[in-house]
């Protein structure tokens, strides 16, 4: 079956006219709402026997869905709207078994979509981060931060990564580092251990983009830029001009500490002097 380039658009029209989502339209074709998302998008074309439940479930002929031959359903119901690509966000627990399986395994480890962020490539694919391993000063992924990652993208050193271990069969969140000894992957919170480059250890994707959801998480959290840094020293840049609020309770705290230490050291150059 020969597909022209505007079958992702008149599928996602047809969807719309009968007021469905892509979840209502994957229930009644009989596939995954990833699957529905993927023709949308552009990604993958269906064989023969979803292309006809699809027409069927819209309301018009798989002439007219596949290369736009043939009388349109009644599309006066679509709303003018920008339509966005969505990726699929995985828990890093079950990264390894998405990037190392086969469809439908991989598709058991969806948790959600967000948005695609521009530029973002079609195999992309995001991360929700859990745990504090990966914050610290400067660039800071706390836990609920959604990090969007590319399979293709050629790492580099200073670039954040995930990396797996084959013999554990886990998938890490890292920084890529080289120096001139080694070279490694670590977190950047201090606390966790380090990881060196070896022949047993894999970079799976790189990330290029990042967003933390404010309303979910602590009010404290920044929402930073979503350009990475490639090199560590570009993150004084990348942090130029962030405002820290810091508590008044916890300012007076400081400065009545400090005014200790200046009045101890006042008393011990007292003692000193002739």
């Amino acid at each position: 079956m020969k597909f022209d380039d505007n079958f992702h658009k008149r599928i996602s029209m047809a969807r719309q006219s009968l007021n469905l989502t892509q979840e209502d339209l994957a229930k009644k074709v009989g596939v995954v709402r990833r699957q529905i998302a993927a023709y949308e998008g552009g990604e993958s074309k269906p064989r023969i026997k979803v292309l006809n439940n699809l027409s069927a479930v819209l309301g018009t002929s798989v002439e007219w869905l596949t290369h736009g031959e043939g009388e349109s359903p009644d599309l006066s119901n679509i709303k003018k709207t920008v339509t966005i690509r969505e990726i699929p966000v995985i828990s890093i627990s079950n990264a390894y078994d998405y990037l190392h399986s086969g469809d439908e395994r991989s598709n058991n480890c969806i948790s959600g979509f967000i948005p695609a962020p521009t530029l973002a490539d079609n195999d992309s694919f995001s991360v929700e981060v859990t745990g504090d391993s990966m914050t610290s000063f400067g660039v800071n992924f706390p836990e609920g931060t959604i990090v969007t990652f590319e399979r293709q993208v050629r790492p580099r050193y200073g670039d954040f990564v995930l990396v797996s271990h084959q013999l554990e069969r886990k998938v890490y969140f890292m920084q890529y580092i080289s120096n001139t000894d080694n070279k490694y992957f670590r977190p950047l919170n201090p606390i966790y251990p380090s990881m060196l480059v070896d022949i047993e250890t894999d970079i799976l994707a790189v990330a290029i983009h990042y967003q933390l959801d404010l309303r979910d998480g602590d009010p404290k959290h920044l929402f930073v830029s979503p350009y990475l840094p490639v090199n560590p020293a570009d993150e004084e840049l990348a942090w130029g001009g962030v405002h820290i609020d810091i508590p008044q309770d916890e300012l007076d705290s400081i400065n009545n500490r400090l005014n200790r230490i200046e009045s101890m050291l006042e008393q011990l150059l007292n003692k000193k002097a002739p």
